[in-house]
């Protein structure tokens, strides 16, 4: 029979991997728009790369922000996973 491993979730760091995930998605749905009024109502264009790049940049933030702690050894040491 397995074993499951012992988890805790650290709830501040889950809670600013949260916020920059939304940051991110907020600056991709602005993107489409720029792009939109890139294509149909004679915008730039690099203000849509310009949004791209940094909804890129909040999303690759995001995921390195480590909020799961994993219990490795029996007398209470944890790693951050």
């Amino acid at each position: 029979m397995s074993r499951t491993e012992e988890t805790y979730i650290d709830k501040p760091r889950k809670f600013v991997h949260d916020v920059l995930t939304i940051i991110g998605q907020v600056f991709f749905v602005l993107a489409l728009a720029a792009l939109l009024a890139a294509l149909f109502a004679g915008g730039k264009i690099s203000v849509f790369i310009f949004l791209i790049l940094i909804s890129l940049f909040f999303n690759h933030l995001s995921t390195k922000i480590k909020y799961t702690w994993v219990k490795t050894i029996e007398v209470g040491g944890y790693k951050l996973v």
